[in-house]
């Protein structure tokens, strides 16, 4: 969907058939202040991660990882 709300006409413009409410190319963002107390971390994904698993999965997997991983195998 990503890629197909940045330039799929057919699917956006009603003169070509499509629908406009339907795929939307203004993304959805915020602003955040990071620093090293206030956050344990961040996820970026697309629709597609977010349609697929909740908030609380995508932290259960985040968190997983952490566990199991080598501390010197992450990024800090």
């Amino acid at each position: 969907s990503v890629s197909r709300s940045l330039g799929d006409a057919q699917a956006k413009l009603v003169n070509l058939g499509g629908n406009p409410n339907v795929l939307i190319a203004d993304p959805e963002f915020y602003t955040l202040n990071v620093d090293k107390e206030g956050l344990d971390f961040v996820v970026m994904g697309s629709d597609g991660l977010y349609d697929k698993l909740t908030n609380d999965e995508i932290c259960e997997t985040v968190w997983s990882i952490i566990k199991t991983s080598n501390r010197n195998d992450l990024h800090s």
